[in-house]
């Protein structure tokens, strides 16, 4: 088990709670940045194979496989993807406090508190960190928005295609 000092966590109940919380609050959004993306890249995926195994079917086997709603237990394998993925891309306590000397240009003072006892650096730290919501770490899905659209037209297209000739 790794000492207090270890996990960010000071002697004074009191001290290094702002650290912490902003400490959680960026792992938090980091794992769900992670769990979207992943989701929305793994869901474009599983309907670009379900579009290629739809036009297979039918050039090869000429057969024509219409959508069924147990096609949506596909996207399970996708969402355990993105739990996994959010679960391994969480950051630690140390890579967190890395990340919020560098937005909030704390020159150090957050990766100090995890190596160091109090001092009196740490009142600047505390009055730092009160507004953090500026520097979490943000998530613009456009593009993997845009990969999963094109993957569902693709399914749609290969779905209005014309049956095989017998």
């Amino acid at each position: 088990m790794s000492s207090p000092a270890a996990r960010g966590v000071t002697s004074n109940s009191g001290e290094g709670l702002a650290l912490q919380v902003a400490e959680r609050a960026i792992a938090r959004r980091v794992a769900t940045i992670a769990f979207v993306r992943s989701l929305l890249e793994a869901s474009a995926v599983t309907l670009a194979l379900l579009a290629v195994g739809v036009l297979l079917a039918r050039v090869l086997a000429h057969t024509v496989l219409r959508p069924e709603p147990r096609w949506a237990w596909l996207l399970l394998g996708a969402l355990a993807w993105a739990s996994w993925r959010a679960w391994r891309e969480r950051p630690g306590p140390e890579a967190c406090a890395l990340y919020l000397d560098r937005r909030l240009g704390l020159h150090g003072l957050a990766v100090a508190a995890h190596e160091r006892e109090p001092g009196p650096w740490e009142q600047a730290l505390e009055a730092a960190l009160r507004e953090t919501s500026g520097a979490l770490p943000r998530y613009r899905p456009w593009r993997a928005l845009g990969r999963l659209a094109l993957a569902a037209a693709l399914l749609a297209a290969v779905q209005l295609l014309p049956p095989p000739a017998q």
